[in-house]
């Protein structure tokens, strides 16, 4: 938009120029005499008209250029303003729900503190250790194997965990449980 107007500008300019020298021309055309300097004239000042309403369409142009940017000026500002009523909806939505999860985390952190009193020491110490190596310190077994290294699990650790009693893996140490079986509907029944 600031260079179209400033080539409007530009070709207004132009044509004051234009028109000042075609005024002058006309001017001097009532005190010529001789007929061959008159014609000379007149080729000038057709010429001159020429350029002129070239410049016009030339202006003409630029103008409905600027109108056309405008209007989509006008329209991009409204979509950004839309867009920013939808961001600011959005931001917050997001802050609401953040701020729920934040309080459901503390009533985990809160559950997870009671709980985490029920179990000694020592397995509390040992899952913190492991924990800040590792993202998952207890993971269930699979095929009689440990699901996070792989490793196969002996007869004995295997009759512990049937027994519901703590187990730690032997090759990447992480506590070991087995999930709980989905029951059939004849063993429902």
């Amino acid at each position: 938009l600031h260079e179209l107007t400033k080539k409007a500008d530009t070709l207004e300019l132009d044509l004051k120029t234009l028109r000042a020298q075609e005024d002058q021309k006309k001017k001097r055309l009532d005190t010529l005499s001789t007929p061959k300097e008159y014609r000379a004239l007149e080729n000038e000042l057709a010429s001159l008209e020429t350029t002129i309403s070239g410049n016009e369409d030339a202006l003409t142009t630029v103008w409905e250029q600027q109108e056309s940017v405008q209007a989509d000026l006008l329209e991009a500002e409204a979509t950004l303003e839309n867009l920013a009523a939808t961001a600011a909806t959005i931001e917050s939505s997001q802050k609401k729900e953040r701020s729920s999860l934040e309080q459901e985390i503390a009533s985990h952190n809160e559950a997870w503190k009671v709980q985490a009193a029920h179990v000694p020491e020592k397995l509390r110490l040992t899952y913190s250790e492991i924990r800040t190596r590792v993202e998952n310190p207890v993971v269930p077994t699979i095929s009689q194997s440990c699901s996070a290294c792989f490793m196969s699990l002996l007869h004995q650790d295997l009759a512990a965990l049937s027994k519901k009693t703590v187990v730690r893996c032997r090759g990447c140490y992480r506590f070991l449980y087995t999930p709980e079986e989905p029951k059939s509907d004849e063993e429902e029944a």
